[in-house]
């Protein structure tokens, strides 16, 4: 059975002019959603991070007339984050990342997973098959998030996290892509609910 330890389905989606263009430059396509999930990785852990990243598994779709490029994911997400304000920060990071081919915050889908089994089963549909070469399957650093973890390293961290976080989404021209993510997540969750409930 499929690994359910996963907490949020991610659909990143390009504009249409980058959408059919990217169909078929798997090397391009690939190097964009590398660039992605090293920025993500890099506001959450640190630039000089070399070791630690999300867990996720990663499937890239076409569409049905194989001229719709996007991708697919579930995500582990960190136990110093809230699930709802991690689903809101990867789609701040992917409009803000790849300005000109990311799609806007009302068209990609990062929502709380309802059902793994279901997820997992959709998105597997077409290629059949994870993508190990973008997938990371092991989380390769928690921080823990307790009462112990007080005035230690794993404080620290949690703390520098959060930091690099706001110091991101405050950014003014990110901050009005942040209040769209923020504005879209609740009809994609009432979305999300309809479909994999």
């Amino acid at each position: 059975m499929e690994d359910a330890d996963y907490d949020i389905f991610l659909t990143l989606k390009f504009t249409s002019h980058y959408s059919s263009k990217l169909a078929n430059d798997y090397g391009y396509r690939h190097q964009i959603y590398k660039r992605y999930w090293k920025k993500v990785n890099e506001i959450l852990y640190g630039k000089r991070n070399t070791t630690h990243s999300l867990k996720t598994e990663q499937v890239q779709h076409f569409g049905e007339y194989n001229n719709n490029a996007h991708l697919h994911a579930r995500v582990k997400c960190p136990s110093f984050m809230n699930v709802e304000d991690l689903c809101k920060l990867l789609n701040t990071i992917w409009k803000a990342q790849h300005y000109t081919e990311a799609s806007s915050p009302q068209y990609n889908h990062i929502t709380p997973i309802i059902c793994n089994e279901r997820v997992h089963d959709y998105m597997t549909r077409q290629q059949h098959e994870i993508d190990y070469n973008l997938s990371t399957q092991q989380a390769k650093f928690e921080i823990t998030n307790s009462t112990k973890a007080r005035h230690t390293k794993a404080h620290i961290r949690i703390h520098k996290a959060h930091t690099r976080i706001h110091r991101f989404i405050t950014q003014p021209h990110i901050n009005i892509i942040h209040q769209k993510s923020k504005e879209w997540y609740p009809l994609h969750v009432q979305q999300a609910k309809l479909n994999f409930s």
